[in-house]
């Protein structure tokens, strides 16, 4: 299990430090350019990774990283940043800069609850490091968060500023729409990302009481969990 465990981590370091260098070349070269050297860990960190991390959250107890009741909203939460991820990751090209920036922020959302888990895991992620068979998913958060951040990255160079095509109006969907008013809304995105955050965040909170769910669910998940960082039940 030991040397499991020591191969995991330098396969972590791989995945960490080409997400970084693919990050960074992408910045100096002004383009985004695509690398598939990572696709594998793109499949096993954002679809494998969360499917059996969700299929066997409770089967290591008494310790449970999500409460029972409310594990629904964070799997959801979860199908959209990995939904969002892929589209992108198969179709940026050919997808309509609005369109980006609402993947953008799906992947930002994903980020977010990277990080958030991270933190929760952290009494756990040794173990998960030492015993990969046992608990690798308990540092996909971890992975998963560099994964994403390579994606949001391409998807933020995909949407600089072109020089001026001559379009007066551009077509989205059935709505046309001024193309100044595209670009101002693309070149002044950062201040929208947070707005465009809260609204979807609140969409899927509301969509998930449709189904039972508490408005509350996304903070209990994590509180009424036991023996993690958010855990109020540390016994």
């Amino acid at each position: 299990m030991i040397g499991l465990g020591i191969i995991y981590s330098f396969y972590i370091l791989f995945v960490v430090i080409n997400s970084l260098k693919i990050i960074s070349r992408n910045f100096w070269q002004s383009e985004d350019i695509q690398d598939n050297r990572l696709v594998v860990s793109d499949i096993i960190h954002t679809i494998i990774g969360p499917i059996i991390g969700f299929n066997r959250y409770d089967a290591f107890g008494p310790d449970i990283p999500f409460a029972k009741t409310h594990v629904g909203i964070i799997i959801f939460l979860v199908i959209v940043a990995s939904l969002s991820f892929w589209i992108s990751r198969i179709a940026q090209k050919q997808l309509h800069p609005i369109l980006k920036m609402g993947l953008s922020v799906g992947i930002l959302q994903g980020m977010i609850l990277c990080i958030i888990t991270t933190i929760h895991f952290v009494p756990y992620l040794l173990s998960g490091l030492v015993f990969p068979m046992f608990g690798f998913e308990l540092l996909t958060p971890f992975i998963a968060f560099f994964l994403l951040l390579k994606e949001f990255y391409s998807l933020q160079i995909s949407l600089r500023i072109r020089p001026e095509t001559g379009l007066v109006y551009q077509k989205l969907g059935m709505v046309t729409i001024p193309h100044e008013l595209i670009n101002n809304f693309i070149y002044y995105r950062i201040f929208f990302y947070p707005l465009l955050l809260i609204g979807l965040v609140v969409f899927e909170i509301g969509f998930m009481t449709l189904f039972g769910f508490a408005p509350d669910s996304l903070l209990k998940v994590f509180t009424e969990s036991k023996g993690f960082i958010f855990s109020i039940n540390h016994n």
